[in-house]
């Protein structure tokens, strides 16, 4: 009779969650699923979270039963047409996507919003879009976990913006990042992809900010500032640059004979 349990194969925090199918001295596999816990907070002598009366914990337990049932089911259904490997079961856990198919992890959504909206969207939203998946990469790598459509609910919500504000970015930046993953989230579920019944209560709040700008004069004692060093001299330069034209410096680092900036006065 096949046997299930989980396992952590690691004390770093916090540590990936791995699933065991045994059945026999034939069947021992075990691949990484997509939740992870405090090693702390896990009983290894019962293969659970500890203390069961906390919330998340309890939740993460239901989860981790819930995919136990299904794996079995699985197992159970699969009746030997199968090697039953370690691919066998993390394509069990993550099934491969088939060509033309939906994706319904939200980093490989990204792409397949661009793709279904570059006649609507203009080029920084397209920038914006890979700069969010790739932050999302990040995230998803220092949690050591792959996050679905379906994860995006108020907990992944809270966890990446703990991340975000880790990597000191600024709170309107988190907040914008936030309301694009739920627009990801939107695209998806019209293309009839599962949410998570939290999505529509996610909410981000955008905060008003000074514009700190230079008034002429100011930019005319810049300009006329004389400096010891000749990398000041050459930061003084690309300032005065970057007032004149309204180029940000990624712009301005780009800059070469094929895309020079033509400047009408």
């Amino acid at each position: 009779m096949a046997k299930i349990c989980y396992l952590l194969q690691t004390n770093c925090s916090p540590a990936g969650i791995y699933i065991r199918l045994s059945d026999g001295r034939k069947i021992d596999v075990r691949a990484k699923t997509k939740y992870s816990i405090e090693p702390e907070n896990w009983s290894t002598s019962k293969g659970q979270p500890k203390n069961l009366k906390n919330v998340e914990r309890k939740k993460l337990n239901l989860h981790l039963e819930d995919l136990s049932k299904k794996l079995s089911d699985y197992y159970t259904d699969d009746n030997g047409k199968s090697v039953i490997n370690t691919e066998w079961l993390k394509n069990f856990l993550n099934p491969p996507q088939q060509e033309g198919e939906i994706p319904t992890r939200l980093v490989n959504y990204f792409q397949y919003y661009a793709l279904h909206k570059k006649n609507a969207i203009g080029s920084s939203t397209y920038k914006r879009n890979q700069v969010y998946q790739r932050l999302i990469e990040r995230f998803e790598k220092e949690t050591k976990t792959e996050y679905f459509i379906k994860d995006v609910n108020a907990d992944f919500k809270l966890k990446f913006e703990a991340y975000c504000a880790k990597q000191k970015y600024a709170p309107n930046t988190i907040a914008r990042t936030v309301k694009f993953i739920k627009t990801i989230c939107y695209h998806a579920r019209n293309n009839g992809i599962e949410t998570h019944f939290q999505l529509n209560n996610i909410s981000v709040k955008i905060k008003k900010v000074d514009k700190v700008f230079l008034t002429l004069d100011e930019i005319k004692l810049i300009e006329e500032k004389e400096f010891e060093f000749d990398y000041l001299d050459n930061a003084r330069d690309w300032l005065i640059i970057s007032c004149e034209t309204g180029q940000r410096v990624s712009d301005l680092m780009r800059l070469g004979l094929k895309n020079s900036l033509t400047i009408r006065y």
